[in-house]
């Protein structure tokens, strides 16, 4: 595998994913490219992939004629591999955030358009070319964690004309999270309390404040309190956007 998506990988691999029994894993395919729209634009295609076996279920024939693969090329591998050089370290990243997000309870699933990022891959032949993917989880186990997730990609070579990438991650059509190569400002979490990063940490894990309190041995007021300092004292709106950040600073 791909050592430059070491963050990436090693959280995916770290993920469990379960299939109730009861369900016929190749039923639950079978619906995931169903859902795949039969006509795309010129410019686009679609994949599937299993994210526990990290195998590409489904792949459009127009990847060929856009990317130079046969969809028999193009794996899970491939798809990490022809990644810019240049562009890998923001991807490693956009990707790991995404998922991190996507397979917690901090996002509602499913949603439609669960991350937007824009990168550059390598054509069969050589070149680079400028793609706009669009994934969202297309299915989930009984813990809500995401087995597979489906990308539409778009070739926007007609519309780049920098190399900056720039992610998204949306709830419907609001957008909760974005991250931008040329704006990658990080919050000084070491003006927080040691009580403070405690609590972050902790709800960065999907505590409530119920939980958080009783880990610590404080009352839920008292955590409340907390999270209200803390929203304020590193000018955030909401807990939401302090995990999302506490999360990109800290991988």
């Amino acid at each position: 595998m791909n050592k430059n998506f070491a963050k990436f990988n090693k959280f995916m691999a770290d993920v469990e994913l379960t299939i109730d029994p009861e369900q016929d894993l190749k039923k639950i395919e079978a619906k995931i490219i169903q859902q795949i729209p039969q006509q795309t634009l010129p410019n686009q295609f679609y994949y599937v992939i299993n994210n526990s076996t990290r195998e590409c279920i489904y792949i459009s024939d127009s990847i060929t004629d856009l990317t130079g693969y046969t969809p028999d090329e193009w794996t899970y591998k491939l798809i990490l591999d022809i990644i810019h050089p240049d562009d890998q370290p923001f991807i490693d990243k956009a990707l790991t955030i995404c998922f991190k997000l996507c397979m917690s309870d901090v996002i509602n699933l499913p949603v439609k358009d669960a991350l937007i990022v824009n990168y550059r891959i390598r054509h069969k032949n050589g070149h680079y070319i400028h793609i706009l993917r669009n994934g969202y989880c297309s299915h989930m186990d009984a813990n809500n964690k995401m087995t597979h997730n489906t990308s539409m990609c778009m070739i926007i070579d007609d519309f780049k004309n920098d190399n900056k990438q720039s992610m998204f991650i949306k709830e419907g059509n609001k957008i909760l999270y974005e991250l931008h190569s040329d704006n990658q400002e990080s919050i000084n979490w070491n003006g927080l309390s040691k009580r403070e990063q405690e609590i972050v940490e902790l709800l960065c894990e999907n505590k409530t404040s119920k939980q958080v309190g009783q880990l610590l041995f404080i009352s839920k007021h008292t955590v409340d309190t907390h999270r209200r300092k803390i929203l304020k004292k590193l000018n955030i709106k909401n807990t939401t956007e302090l995990l999302f950040k506490y999360i990109k600073d800290n991988l």
